[in-house]
């Protein structure tokens, strides 16, 4: 029942990963090739685990940041037409 429960969270783009990453393992054990088997791993761990590259992107990051709209640098207007006599 655990692993039902476990599935019904997953998206489309988990499930593309699990499958791609299955068929280089696939490949891996074909071919010898290790590019194959690191690439596998990375995409099952991503799908296993459920993060990402872009896991920000997703909203899944927050910040701290307080939009207080102070500005930290003291700007000074110059008069540059004025004439010092």
């Amino acid at each position: 029942m655990q692993l039902k429960k476990y599935f019904q969270n997953w998206n489309s783009n988990r499930t593309l990963k699990l499958v791609i990453g299955l068929l280089l393992g696939i490949a891996y054990i074909i071919s010898g090739k290790a590019f194959y088997l690191g690439l596998s791993i990375f995409l099952l761990v991503q799908a296993i685990l459920n993060f990402s590259c872009n896991s920000c992107a997703g909203g899944n990051c927050t910040t701290n940041i307080k939009n207080n709209n102070k500005n930290p640098y003291d700007i000074n207007k110059v008069d540059i037409n004025k004439n010092d006599k």
